[in-house]
């Protein structure tokens, strides 16, 4: 139906509602401004013009199809946002990898989005979920706090999801959904002080090492006396053991392990699976040289232990066939929470530590490496780690319980009196 002349505007009748439309006086485009949907009156139709018309004559007027974009906005609740937010940073030019996604989302259900335990009893906790962002104040932000570390006894853990929701209300603000992001809470950004973790001897690795089963024993050598991270372990095919080029003839043969991916537990529609994937750093490619007494390990592994066949495992890609270096008794990935398991019937069968874990490999290696001179920087590379702070805590523990042989060592170097 044609639409009814005015002195401003037009409105038009299609079937039994109206719909008003008008040009911006100064527009040189002539873009033609509407509202959302209908109206069921002609009046209120009327009312919606003189309504716009009055916004342009005060010098206040914002195009309904902005103001609709900031209403949306607006309405967008801590959850929602958080949904959003986690499929954002996937993208450019964040990049953010399935497996920290993954971490991500865990830690803020757990304390933002569906507590449980005491924390779900406690409306400082849940009331935060279903808050528009924009309605999130600074007094939110510490009720949440507040509530969070009474009711849950885990520092650091809570630390983390105060991260993930600062950095989310961060992005808001950045696409001017919010003006300014509510959640700042001073000194809760700062990792919480870890307790020293049990560091193992020689002697009980060795142990571990002797009870674990035969077609593991590289595996378990790799990680607790090479200081792989156990997906980097379960990740290394056939073709990363490789001879040294540079061993003298007619020495025994060295070896090195090339590590260039590593392997993630990730949670999916069928239940849990082992995601291959590239380190997250430039640090993590790295050549790492087996440790001339375990040689041997390398030669059994190579000669007995070899999966016969191929593995299909997953990535980001898509799935792809690999020969693993070890597997499953079926030949399959072997999943993390298979290898702790059969760690734990080993320490107990050992009498070793129970504090044990595949992590305490990587505080050993930095304190052995650093006992024998090496730098933080060169205890880095074979680790693949960046960040030296690990290191340089454990490196200054091990020289500080050296302290009479270093003494000693430089008194050595010193002329006679």
């Amino acid at each position: 139906m044609a639409g009814t002349r005015r002195s401003w505007g037009k409105i038009q009748k299609k079937g039994k509602k109206y719909y008003p439309s008008y040009i911006h006086p100064e527009d040189i485009l002539k873009t033609r401004h509407k509202p959302a949907g209908g109206f069921t009156t002609r009046m209120d139709a009327e009312a919606w013009l003189a309504a716009e018309h009055r916004a342009i004559e005060l010098g206040v007027w914002v195009a309904p199809e902005e103001r609709r974009i900031k209403a949306e906005a607006e309405s967008i609740t801590v959850r929602q946002w958080l949904d959003e937010y986690h499929r954002i940073i996937q993208r450019p030019p964040h990049n953010v990898i399935e497996s920290t996604i993954q971490q991500y989302i865990r830690v803020t259900t757990n304390r933002i989005l569906a507590p449980r335990g005491s924390g779900a009893l406690d409306p400082r906790v849940t009331r935060l979920a279903d808050m528009p962002i924009s309605q999130v104040t600074k007094t939110d932000a510490h009720l949440w706090w507040d509530g969070i570390c009474d009711g849950y006894d885990t520092p650091e853990t809570n630390r983390k999801s105060y991260v993930r929701l600062r950095a989310a209300f961060a992005e808001a603000v950045n696409r001017g959904m919010i003006a300014e992001n509510p959640i700042r809470i001073v000194g809760v950004s700062k990792r919480v002080p870890k307790s020293d973790k049990y560091l193992p001897s020689d002697e009980e690795l060795q142990k571990i090492l002797e009870g674990m089963r035969e077609d593991w024993k590289l595996l378990t050598s790799l990680i607790f006396f090479h200081g792989l991270r156990i997906g980097e372990a379960f990740a290394l095919e056939q073709r990363h053991i490789r001879i040294d080029p540079d061993t003298p003839v007619p020495m025994r043969p060295r070896y090195v392990v090339i590590v260039e991916q590593n392997a993630q537990r990730l949670s999916g529609s069928d239940g849990c699976y082992m995601n291959f994937q590239a380190p997250k750093t430039a640090a993590g490619y790295r050549e790492v040289p087996i440790i001339e007494k375990h040689s041997y390990l390398v030669e059994e592994h190579l000669r007995k232990h070899l999966p016969h066949g191929t593995t299909t495992v997953h990535t980001a890609e898509g799935d792809k066939t690999v020969r693993l270096l070890t597997t499953t008794g079926t030949g399959e990935v072997i999943m993390d929470t298979s290898y702790r398991s059969v760690l734990g019937r080993v320490k107990d069968a050992t009498g070793v530590s129970k504090e044990i874990g595949p992590h305490s490999g990587r505080r050993w290696c930095i304190t052995r490496l650093a006992e024998v001179g090496a730098t933080p920087k060169e205890i880095g590379k074979p680790l693949g780690q960046r960040d030296l702070d690990t290191i340089l805590d454990v490196y200054m523990k091990a020289r500080a319980a050296r302290v009479t042989s270093l003494m000693l060592a430089v008194s050595d170097t010193l002329a006679p009196a």
